[in-house]
């Protein structure tokens, strides 16, 4: 069936249900702490984006209203997309016990509500799941992720170890941190529904669309949480723009008017 965007939280909210019911002595509530908290799925819906603008039949068609979300076995675009949630939440629990954060978007922390501890291993335990639901897609799915997550874990580290005081600094941590992430998505979205080269065009144009959409995502966040830091370190509302500019024309040169749309929608929460 055709699905569309605003089902995707729902999709992967009950896939991650699913993976994390039969936990013992609590963890299941651990596990899915934020999950709510990251409701928007931004991640995610660029996931199922990028595997819809190949297919369309991921979803099987539902018996009725209140069959719309059960997972199917085969469904290799949901594992594509709730993998990459549970990266990033797992990105989020360890992200919080680096820097002693108490709340996260005014929700406690897992780290301040269940201990460091706990948190820790919750946060271990996420990126474990997101690899096992990887590894039916395919070897290329899995590395895709690893690939991601070391991005990652180095932009945390090159965080902690510097101060950063320049615009190439500034860049070369988010696109580490923030920017690998949402090439991830995109790439396992295409991935789970085709066999497309990473050497081929349209794989290309979705990776420019992510590395600009990345940057303007990071830079408008931060300009609401961190405007101390862009203007440390030069960057302002031009920068901005301009990658917004960049990844809209991205998304035109994607030759799907149903996707295209999709992407403005979320180019336009940014730019608000």
């Amino acid at each position: 069936m055709t699905f569309t965007v605003d089902q995707v939280p729902l999709l992967v909210t009950r896939r991650i249900e699913s993976l994390t019911a039969d936990l013992p002595d609590g963890y299941s509530e651990i596990l899915r702490h934020l999950l709510n908290n990251e409701a928007k799925m931004l991640r995610p819906t660029l996931t199922f984006l990028a595997g819809n603008a190949i297919s369309y039949s991921s979803v099987p068609e539902p018996a009725d209203e209140s069959e719309l979300m059960v997972y199917s076995p085969d469904n290799y675009l949901v594992d594509a997309a709730t993998a990459i949630e549970l990266t990033h939440i797992s990105s989020l629990y360890h992200d919080d016990i680096i820097d002693q954060d108490d709340f996260r978007r005014g929700v406690e922390s897992a780290n301040k509500k269940f201990g460091v501890g706990k948190a820790l291993i919750a946060g271990d335990y996420l990126f474990a799941m997101a690899l096992e639901l990887t590894e039916h897609i395919g070897n290329r799915a899995t590395q895709t992720l690893i690939k991601a997550f070391r991005k990652m874990c180095y932009g945390q580290i090159y965080e902690i170890t510097r101060e950063i005081e320049t615009m190439d600094q500034y860049y070369e941590l988010i696109d580490h941190k923030t920017v690998a992430l949402i090439e991830g998505a995109v790439e396992l979205g295409l991935i789970a529904v085709s066999p497309l080269p990473a050497e081929s065009e349209f794989f290309s144009k979705w990776l420019n669309f992510a590395q600009n959409f990345g940057r303007a995502f990071q830079i408008a966040d931060d300009r609401r949480d961190n405007p101390e830091l862009l203007q440390k370190v030069g960057v302002n509302d031009s920068q901005l723009q301009n990658y917004l500019d960049r990844a809209q024309s991205a998304a035109s040169k994607l030759s799907n008017p149903r996707t295209e749309v999709e992407l403005q929608h979320l180019i336009d929460k940014i730019s608000k």
